[in-house]
């Protein structure tokens, strides 16, 4: 089963999409952090959604940390106001979607469809 791991500091939003991943078939591993995230990659996920805007690290910031181990891990950063600059910096970090929250259900599914 394909493991996602969804990494944001809103409880209310980790709930959320866990609960929508695992009703279509994803198996789900929540994060509160990018940090948290870091320091437990095991079992190692096939998908990443990750907030922008969280204490600690960023998800630019953890973006940047994955691609210099050379990480392939498919991206998605979600945040809550998108800028050029943010798209920009995703860009530059190898991310692959860059969503503007609230996001919807179909678009979360498009994106692991599609990568």
């Amino acid at each position: 089963m394909t493991l996602v791991a969804v990494i944001d500091d809103d409880e209310g939003i980790r709930d959320a999409m866990t609960f929508l991943l695992d009703m279509s078939g994803y198996s789900v591993v929540a994060y509160e952090s990018a940090l948290a995230f870091l320091a437990n990659r095991e079992p190692a996920p096939e998908y990443l959604i990750v907030d922008q805007n969280m204490p600690g690290m960023t998800g630019i910031e953890l973006a940047a940390a994955l691609q210099s181990e050379q990480s392939a891990i498919p991206f998605m950063l979600i945040s809550g106001v998108i800028t050029t600059t943010l798209e920009s910096a995703a860009i530059r970090c190898g991310i692959n979607t860059v969503m503007q929250k609230p996001i919807e259900c179909d678009e979360i599914l498009r994106f692991l469809a599609e990568n």
